[in-house]
């Protein structure tokens, strides 16, 4: 796999979906990149495979754009639009170099965040020299001392009225269920399919009941973080036991499901029955 080094512990892989700029600091995904030229690569597969064919997309959370590139491009092959909402700057910044390094040009990048209201919101910027994971960074109400601020708003207020949004992915660390509730005319009109993580057990029950209130059906999707057919072709597995915990909603009605049954208990939640790590 070929990659050139780049000041400040940068490094311009080039990867399965296209070139990447990555911070060698971040040891998540930028790790996941450096070492398997892709991150969270059987998530993506899964996601294409529910995303319903000739309509526009948006991710919330979209980080460095391991996902978005390959979602663009599935998009672009059709016509269809993308928008990837991602609150941190400095991750902003490179979620575009990566959009126009792989040349997609079907995505409206946006930074900001989703609430269900205009307001600010709050988060502690990571220190990006150093070792951490940049993904896992949390908004919050309330500013601390230090803290920077991004504006928030409905992704209703985001959207431009001319989307035709059949899929929306959310991964915003526990604020799942803020977006929704800002998105509930996006979700009445387009019964767009949503898949969203759902890794805090402490949350899980308000977030399903809210989305079965919306007249969705639920399940759990837990790929694993390491994919053994990686395209570097590297054999090690930097993430043993560790699996997102996301769930695949669907409009009631929708004409295919899972072969699994629904979630049907909203007190059940996957980390209270196994210790898999959470990615």
């Amino acid at each position: 796999m070929q990659y050139i080094d780049l000041p400040d512990q940068q490094r311009l892989v080039f990867a399965r979906h296209g070139p990447m700029l990555i911070n060698l600091h971040d040891h998540y995904m930028g790790g996941a990149i450096a070492t398997y030229g892709e991150y969270s690569q059987l998530e993506a597969e899964f996601i294409l495979q529910w995303m319903p064919p000739g309509r526009d997309a948006v991710e919330v959370g979209a980080n460095m754009g391991c996902i978005t590139v390959p979602l663009a491009k599935h998009l672009a092959a059709q016509g269809r639009r993308l928008m990837a909402i991602e609150p941190q700057p400095v991750i902003f910044q490179q979620l575009c170099a990566n959009l126009a390094l792989s040349g997609v040009r079907n995505v409206h990048a946006v930074h900001g965040a989703c609430a269900p209201e205009q307001t600010k919101l709050y988060f502690r910027r990571p220190d990006y020299a150093q070792g951490g994971n940049f993904g896992a960074v949390s908004l919050h109400n309330s500013p601390r001392s230090g803290d920077e601020n991004i504006t928030a708003k409905p992704l209703d207020d985001w959207l431009d009225p001319a989307w035709d949004v059949g899929f929306i992915k959310i991964d915003v660390e526990g604020m799942e269920a803020m977006v929704l509730q800002g998105a509930l005319q996006t979700l009445t009109q387009s019964r767009s399919v949503l898949y969203l993580e759902n890794d805090q057990s402490a949350r899980s029950k308000e977030l399903i009941e809210l989305l079965w209130s919306f007249s969705y059906e639920l399940w759990f999707h837990l790929p694993q973080m390491f994919n053994p057919d990686n395209f570097a072709q590297h054999a090690d597995n930097l993430y043993p036991n560790t699996v997102s915990i996301n769930m695949l909603c669907l409009p009631k009605g929708h004409p295919v499901h899972p072969e699994q049954a629904p979630i049907s208990d909203s007190s059940w939640h996957p980390l209270t029955v196994q210790p898999a790590s959470v990615g």
